[in-house]
Formats: structure tokens, sequence, C-alpha cells
């Protein structure tokens, strides 16, 4: 618990954790709403995992005090989140998600690689300087 007044780690507290956790909240009908294929299926149930694991890395790597698996884990943050960009533009190019869909995924999905980029620099740069 921390005192009032102190800066907490807490991940759901974090801009970055709750913008991830508006985009798997946002992507859950969009994947419900895919064509019943196998294929489509499979891609949309992957989607939903790498957005969960985007929500595992972000923890991890606020709970952690290690730079080398901070870096890691955004690392890791930045693979699922190219694989999810990945996903959606196969999804609009196959028009089982339109073009407005996939400019609200963008308006959410971008603050969350700012962020992954920020953290990766600073926290690189701290495993340089030491």
């Amino acid at each position: 618990m921390s005192k009032k007044g102190n800066k907490t780690n807490e991940p759901k507290k974090t801009p970055i954790y709750r913008a991830s956790e508006m985009l798997l909240r946002w992507a859950l009908p969009i994947v419900d709403s895919l064509p019943k294929s196998l294929a489509s299926q499979t891609l949309g149930g992957l989607m939903i995992r790498d957005l969960h694991d985007c929500l595992d890395a972000i923890t991890i790597a606020l709970s952690t005090a290690d730079r080398a698996q901070k870096i890691q884990c955004i690392k890791l943050l930045s693979v699922h989140l190219t694989s999810i960009e990945t996903t959606m533009r196969a999804f609009t190019e196959n028009r089982y998600v339109s073009l407005k869909q996939e400019a609200d995924f963008l308006d959410l999905v971008n603050p969350i690689t700012v962020q992954a980029e920020a953290w990766l620099a600073k926290w690189e740069a701290g495993a340089v300087a030491e």
C-alpha cells in the first residue's frame, strides 16, 4: 500500500495500462463480429491473446526494479503491438473491419506505442550510463 501523495507504480493506474485495457475492450466486439471461418476466428483469438499479453508485459515492466527485465518486457510489448497491427491490417484488407474501425484502432494503439518507445529509450539510455 502506498501513502497518500506518494507516486505508485500500480499498473492499472498508469495511462499505458489503461490505454491497453481500453484497446482490449474495443477489440472484443470486433473479434466477435468476424466471419465464423476458422482462419478469421483463429486470427481474432490470437489478436485477443496478444492484447492480453501486452497487459502482462506492462505489468511486469512496472513491477520490476531490474532494468534489463524492464527493457525485455517493453521489447516484448512492441512485438505484440506489431502483431496486433499486422492482424488489423489483414482484417481491413479483407474487409472484415471498416476503414473507420481501423482509424479508431490506430487512435487507440498509437499512444501505447509512443509510451512504449519512450520507456525503451529511457531505460536503454539508463542501462548505457551505468
